[in-house]
């Protein structure tokens, strides 16, 4: 049986948020689409354990999303020690089931770092790492478990997400600015894509609210 495409949402909202009862609801609604959720309690981390983001996370985790914790790696400038030390603590303080690489390097020669960091998050009890370079970058594949090829305004073209190798399962893709669901698009795109977030929000913060038509969104999904 093909696996479902799933949804890889940047939950960049507070655990108060009603943002985060709808993904729990909408997720108990379509269990068979896979849910991940990106949470970002202080541009990263954060100094200390934010007690709403512990009460929140496992809640999301109870109701079957798949929760990554927000590291920023800065196109692979950041000391791998650090970037480690960080995942360490959003496993400690939040227990989460992995890790999210923002700004992800794309250009080829970076590999090993993220490939380094992939084996640290799964030697610590992580079972998932996703990098954003936000393109194409097919050296990369296999150094995290999944890899977002696409983030920008407007839905990808589909000759950037074909030939990547390796299949499906390995990308994810995020649009936003997009003020409707194109079903056709969206039938496409699921040849291609493992996991896909599209969003109307747009800038400056595309992230800061849910799209007015998640629940839309996983039922699609969830039709395959």
């Amino acid at each position: 049986m093909a696996m479902t495409t799933g949804v890889l949402i940047p939950l960049y909202t507070y655990p108060t948020d009603s943002t985060w009862a709808t993904v729990k609801q909408t997720k108990r609604a379509y269990p068979a689409v896979p849910i991940l959720a990106v949470v970002n309690p202080d541009d990263g981390v954060g100094r200390s354990q934010n007690g709403d983001y512990a009460q929140g996370i496992p809640a999301l985790r109870e109701a079957g999303v798949v929760v990554l914790g927000y590291v920023d790696t800065s196109y692979a400038q950041r000391e791998i020690s650090q970037v480690e030390a960080e995942m360490d603590l959003f496993q400690s303080w939040y227990h989460v089931d992995g890790v999210f690489f923002d700004q992800a390097a794309s250009q080829p020669g970076q590999e090993d770092y993220y490939s380094t960091l992939t084996r640290h998050a799964l030697s610590h009890g992580m079972s998932l790492t996703v990098a954003n370079p936000g393109t194409r970058a097919p050296s990369y594949v296999g150094t995290a478990k999944l890899l977002v090829t696409y983030e920008h305004a407007g839905l990808p073209a589909f000759s950037s997400l074909s030939g990547l190798p390796g299949g499906r399962k390995n990308y994810a893709a995020i649009a936003y600015g997009v003020q409707a669901i194109d079903a056709s698009w969206l039938a496409e795109a699921e040849r291609y894509l493992g996991y896909i977030y599209i969003t109307d929000k747009g800038m400056p913060n595309p992230y800061d609210a849910l799209p007015s038509y998640f629940g839309t969104l996983v039922a699609k999904l969830s039709q395959g």
